[in-house]
């Protein structure tokens, strides 16, 4: 499998942001999906701040941004670093919980509406 490296970007951030630096972005397709996630022990989910900056990287590394996903992912919805973040989450972004790995939250964004009527035909 090939990859290619994406544009160059230059890293402004600083490296506690990211933890370890600057991520370096590969892309295999224009049509790749790009998942950033966030593992959330103690807090630090995927908010509006954060998708904005890891939008602006990609797209800068040649992503489409409709390729793009936010996923944070947490233990379980009953622990208090979900409870602690839950307000912060980014609209249009995921949630996932490692206590229930075949479910995840959609937090729409304001123009992806969804009637709740069509929500009740899908479990039939």
């Amino acid at each position: 499998m090939t990859r290619t490296a994406g544009a160059p970007i230059g890293c402004q951030r600083p490296s506690r942001f990211w933890g370890l630096g600057c991520p370096k972005i590969y892309h295999e397709a224009e049509d790749t999906l790009v998942v950033f996630t966030e593992v959330v022990a103690s807090d630090g989910p995927i908010n509006r701040q954060r998708k904005e900056i890891l939008t602006t990287l990609a797209t800068e590394a040649g992503f489409n941004p409709e390729h793009l996903a936010f996923l944070t992912a947490f233990l379980d919805r009953s622990s208090q670093p979900f409870k602690k973040s839950i307000s912060e989450l980014a609209w249009g972004s995921y949630a996932w919980f490692s206590t229930e790995p075949d479910y995840i939250i959609d937090l729409r964004e304001h123009d992806e509406s969804v009637k709740l009527t069509s929500l009740s035909n899908r479990n039939k």
